[in-house]
């Protein structure tokens, strides 16, 4: 059987640096640059993390 039907696959995640924006989706204690208070935690999928609006209040439900 060939190697790719047998792995597992492999996901690359790279995120994009401090940004205003993600300041509410943040969840990071006591930061020095933080603009807006946390507000929710949100549950990444293949749905919300694909578009290129994902940072959007809309698409994250707040």
């Amino acid at each position: 059987m060939p190697f790719a039907e047998t792995s597992p696959p492999l996901i690359d995640l790279i995120t994009d640096g401090c940004l205003e924006f993600s300041c509410k989706l943040c969840q990071k204690k006591n930061c020095a640059v933080r603009k807006a208070d946390f507000r929710k935690k949100v549950e990444w999928t293949v749905e919300n993390v694909a578009t290129i609006h994902k940072h959007h209040d809309s698409i994250l439900g707040l």
